[in-house]
């Protein structure tokens, strides 16, 4: 499947903003293993756009996500490449095999992919704002995706209304949000998003329990 285009900065249309426990982040994975959006500035590192824009701390960068990709290609040190508009950033912790071995950051396999690894980039001297779209998978769905939604991401609205319809039964009847600031029950939040189609949604969440 194509990914789709990434949305313009400033093409917000909807605010979605709920109360969430945390042992239901999980709930969440069909968004960030396809992709959310952060706000971010074209020309930083990628270390930096992390730790920053994402709240990762840096023992967790280096010690738990273990593998990493921009635009699709491995980075070993992401103090050492930059971040452009409409990149894609992917995290994840140790994948099996030898392929996991090989994708790992400065791993002992990690000669086998020398030639798709990220190149070293330097960073820009005027950044810009632009969006990056950001993917979690396995482990750090549940550990890193409670921090995203706290911060709050941008999703297009007719994905996310998608999401909330196939999710209606799980997130249960009592589940409501604010939508652009007015309370909504999921079918009437999921209504309006699919008239929006491919705009943005912000959506926050208040972690509690």
């Amino acid at each position: 499947m194509d990914e789709p285009e990434s949305p313009a900065l400033g093409s917000i249309s909807h605010h979605i903003r709920f109360v969430l426990d945390p042992n239901r982040v999980s709930l969440f994975s069909p968004l960030f293993q396809r992709g959310v959006y952060v706000l971010s500035l074209s020309g930083s590192t990628l270390k930096k756009f992390l730790c920053d824009q994402l709240g990762i701390l840096p023992e967790y960068l280096g010690e738990r996500i273990t593998t990493l990709f921009l635009d699709g290609k491995p980075v070993d040190d992401p103090a050492s490449v930059t971040i452009t508009a409409d990149a894609t950033v992917s995290l994840s912790a140790s994948m099996p095999g030898l392929a996991g071995a090989a994708l790992r950051k400065r791993g002992t396999y990690s000669v086998l992919r020398q030639g798709i690894s990220s190149p070293r980039t330097p960073a820009a001297a005027s950044p810009a704002p632009c969006l990056v779209r950001v993917k979690l998978f396995n482990l750090i769905i549940d550990e890193a995706g409670a921090g995203l939604l706290t911060r709050g991401v941008w999703v297009q609205s007719a994905e996310l209304a998608g999401f909330l319809e196939e999710r209606s039964a799980d997130l249960g009847s009592s589940f409501r949000v604010l939508l652009d600031g007015s309370s909504a029950d999921l079918p009437s939040a999921a209504r309006v998003l699919w008239a929006d189609g491919t705009g943005l949604t912000h959506l926050k969440a208040d972690i509690e329990g």
